[in-house]
């Protein structure tokens, strides 16, 4: 019960810094002047940077986009009872919520509603949920960080081949 109590914890306050980096993170204090969305999928980010200039720091900010979901994809599923641990089940929560947050980022002038972020977040989600499934093998909470740890790092890298893959069927 006491663990159940710091997960929920950790994940509020996670959530927390997420949403404040969403909406106030990369200078968006400034309003638009109007709503901006960006509904069409041009390709699926992170996709390897294929000139040098700027297109590194675009990677970099869609690479670590990937990376703060992830942990939403461990501690959802960790703080809800057993019936909701299911992956699709967690997958609609978190779907229900980062469309909410892309849209209020849109209404508030604070950012826009872009598809393809949705897309980039459920990514990190999904791969931080099946890393959570292969660390709940651990027999202690250190060994089951560190496995975390592990397959999140893989599957980062999967999740940017996957995007390659992709990105070079769609043209």
């Amino acid at each position: 019960m006491k663990r159940c109590r710091l997960v929920r914890l950790a994940l509020l306050v996670y959530a927390l810094a997420l949403v404040s980096f969403m909406f106030f993170g990369l200078g968006r204090v400034e309003q638009r002047s109007s709503f901006q969305d960006s509904l069409e999928i041009y390709s699926i980010p992170p996709w390897f940077p294929k000139m040098p200039s700027d297109a590194w720091r675009i990677w970099i900010f869609s690479v670590g986009d990937l990376a703060a979901f992830m942990p939403l994809g461990a501690l959802i599923p960790a703080s809800l009872s057993q019936a909701w641990r299911k992956y699709w089940k967690c997958l609609l929560l978190f779907l229900a919520g980062i469309a909410a947050l892309e849209l209020l980022q849109m209404m508030s002038l604070l950012g826009s509603f872009d598809v393809e972020d949705i897309l980039v977040n459920t990514m990190g989600f999904s791969a931080g949920s099946a890393a959570w499934k292969f660390a709940r093998r651990g027999k202690n909470v250190k060994k089951q960080l560190l496995l975390w740890c592990v397959a999140a790092f893989v599957l980062i890298w999967v999740c940017i081949g996957a995007a390659e893959a992709v990105n070079g069927i769609l043209g």
